[in-house]
């Protein structure tokens, strides 16, 4: 057998770290965060607890991996729409759509970050990034706004982000329960709202 090349090692190291978030995200957000031991998720990952800390300083260090992931979703979409040509009713369509492809796509993953986000005290070490990161996004979506023609542009985009996370909380926990939500109908209603 031959030795690992640094990119196989580096993939294995990449893959294990994912699993291990993988399966950190559903234990904090079913169990509590602080009800869930490195020893727990170790067990759940298959892996020794001591490996655990080849890959994360700590559980503080983990949880935040796992928030700044799903902060990197967000500004992926946030880059590609700040490279976007079109008017700002069509790139707000298109966050829009984005927005609901993230979640529709992996429906349990953000139900689980959705409980992680409620345990509030949790977060606090990681609260000057969510509100840079929260403060930025209704910038942007302000700004879109503002080039509608919204004399109140910063409270439009609050409202709009109220309907559309409230809408996807709906569709999240409704699918969670085997139950139909009318997704489409109602991207629909926002898309009228703003004549998208």
């Amino acid at each position: 057998m031959s030795p690992k090349s640094k990119e196989q090692f580096d993939e294995i190291r990449q893959k294990s770290r994912e699993k291990i978030m993988e399966v950190a995200l559903p234990l904090f957000a079913e169990n509590g965060y602080h009800n869930t031991s490195i020893s727990k998720i170790a067990k759940s990952a298959s892996v020794s607890k001591g490996l655990m800390y080849n890959y994360f300083e700590s559980k503080e260090d983990l949880l935040h991996q796992i928030v700044a992931e799903a902060i990197n979703e967000f500004e992926k979409v946030e880059a590609m729409l700040n490279s976007m040509e079109g008017t700002a009713a069509e790139k707000l369509r298109w966050t829009t759509e984005m927005a609901i492809q993230l979640v529709t796509s992996d429906v349990k993953h953000w139900k689980f970050l959705t409980l992680l986000g409620l345990q509030t005290d949790v977060l606090t070490s990681l609260k000057d990034l969510l509100k840079v990161k929260t403060e930025n996004a209704m910038a942007l979506t302000a700004t879109l706004f503002e080039e509608m023609g919204f004399a109140n542009a910063r409270q439009e985009a609050y409202i709009y982000g109220a309907m559309l996370d409230g809408m996807l909380l709906q569709y999240v926990l409704m699918s969670e329960l085997d139950m139909e939500y009318p997704l489409e109908e109602m991207t629909q209603v926002i898309f009228e709202r703003y004549n998208l």
